[in-house]
């Protein structure tokens, strides 16, 4: 819909929507850690960084919208960030 490759994992939600104030981005998938109380390793059996390019696009698509405020939505935002977070930020 938007020229984007689908993400079949997690849709982006926002896509649906024409204004927007906040919207949410995830720079990676899954958590490198194996915490025995925690879901995310049954949902994602790795951690793995989003394409760069991907999660660019999807912020100037939500600028687009209006959007003025970014939630990552990452359960390990800062794992790796020189390889995911600080690129992005530059």
């Amino acid at each position: 819909y938007l020229g984007l490759r689908p993400d079949l994992k997690q849709p982006a939600l926002w896509q649906a929507y024409d204004k927007l104030s906040v919207g949410v981005l995830k720079l990676s998938d899954g958590c490198p850690f194996n915490c025995t109380y925690c879901s995310v390793p049954k949902v994602y059996s790795k951690f793995k960084a989003r394409p760069l390019e991907r999660s660019l696009t999807e912020l100037e698509l939500l600028a687009k919208r209006g959007v003025g405020n970014i939630a990552f939505y990452d359960d390990a935002l800062l794992f790796e960030a020189e390889k995911t977070l600080i690129p992005f930020l530059e």
